[in-house]
């Protein structure tokens, strides 16, 4: 478990915010310019919508990526135990 925390500086929507995390600088930096290119894309569609309800929408998107991630990432495990208890029958018919 990572128990060292740094404070980082980032901007979002040209916005800056102090972020303690103990993640990496460079995953907290990915994080940070992935969250600002949504709201950014997000804010530049909508331009009469409010701070507050760009960062919501850019969550819901972040939110319904990581459900996709999972879904995939939960298909796939069942095609790997699928395969090893085929893998295991067959060797174990040898």
């Amino acid at each position: 478990m990572k128990t060292n925390t740094e404070t980082y500086k980032v901007l979002i929507n040209g916005d800056e915010f102090h972020l303690v995390s103990d993640e990496s600088q460079a995953h907290v930096f990915k994080a940070a310019e992935k969250v600002d290119t949504i709201v950014q894309k997000l804010s530049s569609q909508v331009s009469h919508i409010d701070k507050r309800r760009v960062a919501i929408l850019a969550a819901l998107q972040l939110a319904s990526e990581l459900l996709k991630t999972e879904e995939t990432l939960a298909l796939k495990q069942e095609k790997e135990n699928a395969l090893a208890a085929l893998i295991d029958h067959t060797v174990a018919s040898l």
